[in-house]
């Protein structure tokens, strides 16, 4: 996952480069696709500029760029995955399993990674660049709510049968544009979900350019100089003297509902017990009182 990580981002930054700017990018990883099938891609949100050097070499002149070629997008991102893959194949860190080998066998009738990665070079990849997003509140929100999205909505699933021991799911089919619904086994359906779990410490969101950590701290002050001029307005939204929110305030602020309320009789409930499943299976108790 890192390779892919590393492709996308290289692929923009060279090309900036290039230009005479480096650009502020946020990567985000996801593995999976709409039938909770293993389909790593990455999502990426970029700057339409950046910061160029002055004759001092110096990042503190702001560039702006509205264009980003496709076709060299998707060129360089090829080129630069297949070399992070076959060096990593080469020096005998690549490893393969067999179940990979025989759907490589399936397509290509070639097994051995050199030979499929040839075939990989001659396939046209998928590269979309999307619109430009100018309500900067909107965008915070929207790529908050997606970069931590599970794999699959708790609504698309519409049935479980304990009889059969199957899951029914919906999912939205790309291809078709049309809604479809599929019936899996409750250990297939528990498989497809947890193969998106990530490993300890893996991080699925990751920053480069003007956000890389080496350099952010020392360009934050031009950065919030230019979202200033961006914006016509640059305002402060925290203030220390306002004390922090409760978890009861903030439901209060976002649903509208006090959850400490009995929805009966509105009278206030007072916590005096917690029950929960230990990891054994039985079920515990902490008094409160």
């Amino acid at each position: 996952m890192d390779y892919l990580f590393r492709a996308a981002s290289g692929a923009i930054i060279d090309w900036c480069k290039e230009q005479g700017f480096l650009p502020g990018i946020t990567a985000v990883l996801h593995t999976f696709g709409s039938t909770l099938n293993f389909h790593p891609h990455i999502h990426i949100l970029l700057t339409l500029g950046g910061l160029s050097k002055n004759d001092n070499f110096d990042f503190d002149v702001w560039q702006d760029n509205s264009f980003f070629p496709e076709k060299y997008l998707k060129t360089e991102f090829k080129r630069l995955l297949l070399k992070c893959l076959r060096k990593s194949a080469k020096e005998k860190l690549l490893k393969i399993p067999y179940c990979i080998k025989q759907i490589w066998w399936k397509k290509f009738k070639k097994m051995d990674f050199y030979s499929v990665s040839q075939e990989l070079w001659s396939i046209i990849w998928y590269v979309y660049i999307g619109e430009r997003l100018d309500n900067a509140e909107y965008t915070a929100k929207y790529i908050g709510r997606y970069a931590k999205r599970p794999c699959m909505s708790e609504t698309n699933i519409t049935d479980y049968n304990p009889e059969t021991k199957t899951v029914a799911f919906t999912y939205r089919d790309k291809i078709s544009k049309t809604d479809k619904c599929e019936t899996v086994s409750a250990e297939e359906f528990i498989g497809r979900i947890i193969r998106h779990i990530p490993e300890k410490h893996f991080r699925m969101i990751r920053y480069y350019g003007l956000y890389a950590n080496c350099v952010k701290n020392q360009l934050m002050p031009i950065l919030l100089y230019q979202i200033s001029i961006l914006f016509s307005i640059a305002r402060l939204k925290f203030s220390p003297s306002e004390q922090p929110q409760n978890w009861r305030e903030r439901i209060i602020q976002l649903t509208g509902n006090d959850p400490l309320l009995c929805p009966y009789c509105n009278e206030q409930m007072e916590l005096n017990k917690i029950v929960y499943r230990a990891r054994d299976g039985t079920f515990k108790t902490v008094d409160i009182f």
